[in-house]
């Protein structure tokens, strides 16, 4: 047995060498960059203490325990101005992408139920400072359309890049944004928007057509709708006093020189009417 031992080290030391030298050639260098015992001391420093010395709490950063912490940097706090400076310091890089759906179709799962598949093509970007001019033209072309800072205004949409370019533009403009669950059905839809007052609603063709359509009558002070998707929609069926605009429409309205700096005085509805026919 002991001659089986010797034999086997006696095999195998030149890798246990290796091992070892390349073990103590390695460490080195990590130890004196990497600084472990530092890192090791901040994992085990205090990290929160309780505001009221109780232990319930609640508990505050101990790096912002007087007061917390109101900027990521400095002057920017707003989150218009947070994507103000994403947009100096990342002007030319993809912002937001859109994949194209090409075709749908109906995959079955194992229990039986049939779900519908998204078949979709290759992302296409906007860069950072081509999604800050979008925001600027559909605000301005929303304040074009008569709507008033902090004067609410409704989202009703799927995540998707418009989202996020509608929730901008308001931040810009000082539009207080009500959001509404593109999941919600057609009386929840209805009971959000009346209750929330707002005069213009961002939304998609799908949902305008599916779950507001025939609930518009129940919303008396809607007087705009916006609809996301580029393509036309049919004006038959929809309340007189509710003009349909799709958002291609209103950022060509802001993007007028007229309303590019537009200061928030509703136009005549002439103009409005005029402008925004198609």
């Amino acid at each position: 047995m002991g001659g089986k031992i010797d034999m086997h080290y006696i095999v195998f030391s030149p890798v246990y060498l290796l091992m070892w030298l390349y073990t103590l050639i390695t460490f080195v260098p990590w130890y004196l960059l990497t600084d472990p015992g530092k890192k090791k001391t901040m994992a085990k420093r205090v990290k929160a203490k309780s505001t009221t010395g109780q232990p319930e709490g609640p508990y505050r950063s101990v790096d912002h325990f007087d007061s917390l912490a109101r900027e990521d940097f400095d002057g920017k706090d707003t989150l218009d101005k947070l994507f103000k400076h994403a947009v100096q310091r990342f002007g030319k890089a993809d912002c937001l992408g859109t994949r194209e759906v090409l075709s749908e179709e109906n995959e079955t799962q194992p229990n039986g139920k049939v779900f519908k598949k998204l078949i979709l093509g290759k992302y296409r970007w906007q860069s950072y400072d081509e999604v800050d001019q979008v925001i600027d033209h559909l605000g301005s072309g929303l304040a074009a359309l008569g709507q008033q800072p902090r004067a609410t205004i409704a989202l009703f949409c799927e995540t998707r890049a418009e989202w996020m370019v509608t929730a901008q533009a308001c931040f810009r403009r000082n539009f207080p944004l009500v959001t509404l669950y593109a999941t919600l059905g057609e009386e929840a839809v209805a009971y959000g928007l009346k209750d929330c007052g707002a005069t213009h609603l961002i939304t998609s063709a799908e949902l305008l057509e599916t779950k507001l359509k025939h609930a518009l009558g129940e919303m008396p002070n809607l007087k705009h709708i916006i609809y996301v998707d580029n393509k036309t929609i049919s004006k038959t069926g929809y309340p007189d006093n509710v003009h349909i605009h799709s958002m291609q429409a209103v950022q060509e309205l802001g993007a007028k020189s007229e309303n590019c700096e537009w200061g928030g005085n509703a136009p005549n509805n002439k103009h409005q009417k005029d402008t925004m026919s198609s």
